[in-house]
C-alpha cells in the first residue's frame, strides 16, 4: 500500500486503512514493514502509525535510525512536494486530510 499508493485508492485511503485497522494488526504490520519495506516506505509507515494512529512503539522508533532527508521524499508519492516536513521521518507531509 505504501509502495504503490495509487493502486490502493490513493494515500488518503491508505491512511484511512491504517487508522481503522492498525491497532488490530499492529503485531503483523510492524514485522512485515521491517522485513520487506524500503527506507522511504518505513518512513511513510512510521509517520502514519505515529501521527495519524497515535502509536508509540520502540519497533517503529527503530526505523528512524535509517531516515534520510531528501527533496523527493514525500508521504504521497504522486503529489507535489510541500514545505511542511517531518524531521523525525524525513518526509514532506504533502497530504491534505
Amino acid at each position: 500500500m505504501l509502495r504503490k499508493q495509487e493502486l490502493c485508492g490513493g494515500i488518503n485511503h491508505v491512511i484511512d486503512v491504517y487508522i481503522n485497522y492498525a491497532k488490530q494488526y499492529l503485531d503483523l504490520i510492524i514485522p512485515e514493514i521491517s522485513a520487506h519495506a524500503n527506507k522511504i516506505e518505513r518512513s511513510r509507515a512510521g509517520f502514519i502509525l505515529e501521527h495519524y494512529c497515535g502509536f508509540s512503539d520502540l519497533r517503529i522508533a527503530a526505523w528512524t535510525k535509517e531516515v534520510q532527508r531528501g527533496g523527493s521524499r514525500k508521504l504521497d508519492a504522486s503529489a507535489e512536494y510541500m514545505p511542511e516536513f517531518s524531521e523525525r521521518w524525513g518526509i514532506s507531509i504533502n497530504v491534505v486530510r
